[in-house]
């Protein structure tokens, strides 16, 4: 089967591993040849980048499934093989009355992009994408100990992708011209995607040769368990060391010292991680401070029970 999708989507096996590390790193066998077919039937080249797969809830089965990401240059090659495109002759129009904010620096509300289709007379008429600042931009939560909750919460602040940061204009605009595409062309066009609609898919500025790396490192790691990041934990003595992923650090720790009984169990404890502790703290200064103080806290809280005893 392999052998027939390589002969039709024109690719060699070499190349072919090349994608599927740069370009669909994710997908299951099936998926990786659905991807490579509907590339080739959309006359696009995942070598040049103009195609992408991404998939959605990976870790669950029932909810799993895969998006094609197409580049800008790619959904206006398939619209200009119909005959009927003609690109913008004006400029992207700009709203610019939103409150300026570290998530929306230039105060961008939407962003407006007119390309033109001819119809059947032959004549052009105008198809206009919109695209909202809110709706679009790739803005997520910041997260943060919660010391009453005893867990990790939104802290109601956000943050921007850098992305989008550095190229504010040109990432709306993208995905203003990626609505006007898919309005004019539903046909050609249903379904398929800009990049920057979809947030924070792949890494803009890496090379193919950096994403092929940072890929076979991944697998590598993944191999024994471990991807990069993680903190190499001791929670019991005598025990094997456990790796903990980033965003769970804080969370097993807090957890882990909440139910030591003793000062010497929180003093153990701190100094079979301490070099790992000192990573933490380097890697995130809020969340490693907190983390020793509630070990501090900790022992505190069981010398003040002891003493009452």
């Amino acid at each position: 089967m392999s052998n027939i999708v390589q002969h039709q989507a024109g690719f060699t096996p070499s190349q072919l591993q090349i994608i599927k590390k740069t370009c669909a790193p994710d997908t299951n066998n099936d998926e990786f040849n659905l991807f490579v077919e509907s590339a080739r039937l959309y006359g696009l080249n995942p070598m040049k980048r103009q195609i992408m797969a991404m998939v959605f809830s990976k870790d669950d089965a029932k909810k799993r499934r895969m998006s094609l990401i197409v580049e800008i240059g790619g959904l206006r090659a398939i619209a200009a093989r119909s005959g009927k495109y003609r690109p913008a002759s004006e400029p992207t129009v700009f709203e610019m009355d939103a409150a300026k904010s570290p998530t929306n620096p230039h105060g961008i509300s939407r962003a407006l992009v007119t390309v033109y289709k001819m119809d059947d007379r032959g004549e052009w008429f105008p198809v206009t994408g919109e695209a909202w600042w809110d709706e679009h931009a790739n803005i997520t939560d910041v997260w943060a100990w919660d010391q009453a909750a005893n867990k990790r919460k939104p802290t109601g602040n956000k943050t921007l992708a850098d992305t989008w940061l550095k190229m504010p204009r040109l990432m709306i605009a993208k995905c203003a011209e990626a609505q006007a595409l898919r309005k004019g062309w539903p046909e050609d066009l249903g379904g398929l995607y800009e990049q920057a609609e979809s947030a924070g898919a792949w890494d803009e500025d890496m090379l193919p040769t950096e994403a092929i790396e940072a890929k076979e490192t991944q697998d590598r790691q993944s191999l024994i368990g471990k991807i990069k990041g993680e903190y190499a934990v001791q929670f019991e003595m005598g025990q094997a060391i456990q790796m903990v992923a980033p965003g769970q650090m804080f969370d097993r720790c807090a957890e882990y010292v909440a139910g030591l009984e003793t000062t010497m169990e929180v003093k153990d404890f701190r100094a079979r991680n301490l070099e790992t502790f000192r990573r933490y703290w380097a890697d995130n200064k809020d969340e490693g401070l907190t983390l020793n103080k509630m070990m501090e806290a900790r022992e505190k809280a069981i010398a003040s029970e002891a003493e009452t005893v």
